[in-house]
């Protein structure tokens, strides 16, 4: 059986503090918890563990609370960057180094149990995905593939999964899309994810894709819809 490796980013910013005022640059919904967020990404690990190839953490900076509750077993990798753009060139770095498909994971991320066998499975039949049903898709006029995007009925899912062109830094490809294209495309774009699926698209014709509904989510104003995320964690 083939192998998903899962790179996860994670720091102890928030963790104590969640930014729930979107005066302070990012609104969160009251209920959000980093630590919950990391929870129900090793729920949803445990759940796929035979697909896993590797799962290596990356913790930036100070350790607090989240460091401690990554489960010993794994394979912890400390940094002191304290910048994101630095800890993501790191993810993609490990990512250089495995040989399996990889999922890059953020630890502001809620995940359904059944989420890293999904975006195994559509990383397979699809090559770019994501768990993450942006709301943008929903709210917003701007996207340079409106018009232009398919739907797909995948039966090992039993999800439809539609094309997209953002979803933050939390993503999944297959190993020979990375070590060809998508990987020199990240390495250029880094943080700036709307950027670089458009550029895989205008310049290769390679499609972003997300489940609907969403199996994972970014916990901020955007949250993936029709799934009760609160009640979730």
């Amino acid at each position: 059986m083939s192998k998903i490796d899962v790179i996860y980013r994670c720091c102890n910013s928030e963790v104590d503090t969640p930014h729930h005022d979107a005066k302070m640059g990012r609104y969160r919904p009251p209920w959000y918890d980093k630590i919950k967020c990391l929870k129900s990404f090793i729920n949803a690990a445990i759940y796929a563990e035979d697909v896993i190839g590797k799962l290596i953490f990356i913790h930036d900076g100070k350790k607090g609370r989240l460091y401690e509750n990554i489960p010993t077993h794994y394979d912890i990798l400390e940094i002191n960057h304290n910048d994101n753009n630095s800890s993501l060139i790191e993810t993609f770095k490990i990512a250089d180094t495995l040989t399996n498909d990889v999922y890059f994971v953020e630890d502001d991320y809620l995940h359904c149990k059944t989420s890293i066998m999904d975006i195994k499975y559509g990383v397979e039949q699809l090559g770019l995905v994501t768990g993450y049903d942006h709301l943008d898709r929903y709210k917003n006029n701007d996207d340079i593939t409106n018009g232009k995007d398919y739907i797909k009925f995948i039966d090992s899912t039993n999800k439809h999964w539609r094309t997209c062109e953002s979803t933050c830094c939390t993503w999944a490809t297959t190993r020979e899309l990375w070590n060809g294209t998508v990987g020199e495309y990240a390495k250029h774009y880094k943080l700036y994810d709307r950027d670089l699926f458009r550029a895989l698209y205008t310049t290769k014709d390679i499609r972003l894709w997300s489940p609907i509904p969403g199996v994972t989510t970014q916990v901020d104003a955007n949250l993936s819809p029709a799934v009760d995320w609160e009640n979730l964690i």
